[in-house]
């Protein structure tokens, strides 16, 4: 049954509390969420008003606390998650499945939080980051801006590749939550400043 209302929020805490920093996906006529926590909890919904909470996606990797930011692509038969362990970098996870398990399959690409990928209609994969440059954490040269990379496959990242690092945050605070998305044939950015 599909509720025909809801209220803000939806869902107000997960199994380890606050639910920061949520992602959502949809595959095959469901909906995936996945938000920053150890071992990357997953929910599930058909309507996304009503969801039921389909465990942890990452077994303990020995990386750290947990992922930060964690979002997750689909590419021929796999499923991709991107994540920063504890602010440190960014890793590469991958599975046969969306609610997990997700293995890693790189080394720290390095870079700050908040990953995004998008795949642009001619192809070309690319990787936003809050932040430019630099090997994990935020640094004060980090915090301001938005840094676009180009992507070779869905595991690896040209991080001699910048594409654009001219977005930058109002105010000289934080960025954060870079994602890119085609609406219309235009390509539109949000992200937090």
């Amino acid at each position: 049954v599909i509720d025909s209302t809801y209220t803000n929020p939806i869902l107000t805490h997960g199994e380890y509390g606050q639910m920061g920093d949520p992602f959502v996906i949809r595959y095959n006529g469901m909906y995936y969420m996945y938000y920053s926590a150890p071992n990357a909890p997953c929910w599930t919904s058909s309507d996304l008003v009503n969801w039921t909470y389909a465990g942890t996606t990452m077994p303990d990797n020995g990386l750290g606390y947990g992922p930060w930011a964690p979002e997750v692509t689909y590419y021929n038969g796999k499923f991709y998650m991107y994540t920063s362990i504890d602010g440190n970098g960014h890793y590469v996870f991958e599975s046969d499945s969306p609610t997990g398990p997700f293995l890693p399959v790189t080394d720290n690409i390095g870079l700050s939080i908040d990953g995004n990928v998008f795949i642009d209609d001619d192809g070309k994969w690319y990787f936003s980051t809050a932040g430019v440059g630099g090997s994990g954490g935020m640094s004060t040269a980090e915090k301001d801006g938005v840094g676009i990379y180009e992507m070779t496959s869905p595991t690896s990242v040209n991080l001699g590749s910048l594409v654009d690092s001219g977005i930058v945050s109002h105010g000289g605070g934080w960025t954060e939550g870079p994602m890119l998305i085609k609406y219309r044939g235009n390509d539109f950015m949000t992200y937090l400043g």
